[in-house]
């Protein structure tokens, strides 16, 4: 199915979806929502934001990089919850996996991540994605914390459910 063609100047100009864009940023900082600001975050960088808007969202959601090694925790499991593209969730729960084993997050850069085999041009491209050893491998190194991290979920799905 062909992706429908964005027509941006449009969108900059489009009043409607402004004001949608400022609710859902008001939403974002009232209910601190990691979800929220990831939507935000898309609407930005379809409209071309200016830098620092998209600067400020990206500081929101990296909570890891802040060291806040709980709430980063919480939202790369409820990320990896919630995608739908296995490879994208596998990438969450290494991320959830690398944050509970204790790692520090250019640690995490430095040692994990491949950067070199980024594509640009892939709209999820600000998700890292491309580790040094293949991603069923780092899972399986991580296996405790992986199991740890599904249990969690388990946790949160019940009260859900309740």
């Amino acid at each position: 199915m062909e992706t429908p063609e964005i027509h941006v100047e449009e969108l900059k100009k489009d009043p409607e979806f402004l004001a949608n864009i400022e609710q859902l940023e008001q939403e974002c900082k009232k209910e601190k929502s990691i979800h929220k600001g990831y939507q935000l975050l898309d609407a930005k960088l379809i409209i071309e934001a200016p830098e620092d808007e998209i600067n400020d969202i990206f500081t929101f959601i990296q909570c890891y990089s802040e060291n806040d090694t709980k709430s980063a925790k919480e939202m790369f499991l409820v990320l990896y919850h919630t995608i739908d593209y296995d490879e994208l969730k596998d990438a969450m729960m290494v991320h959830a996996a690398a944050v509970m084993a204790g790692m520090k997050f250019d640690d995490f850069i430095e040692n994990l991540v491949d950067v070199k085999d980024v594509n640009t041009h892939d709209p999820l491209a600000f998700f890292i994605q491309t580790f040094v050893q293949p991603t069923d491998i780092l899972l399986q190194m991580y296996q405790k914390y992986v199991k740890e991290g599904k249990e969690e979920l388990k946790v949160l799905e019940k009260a859900k459910n309740t």
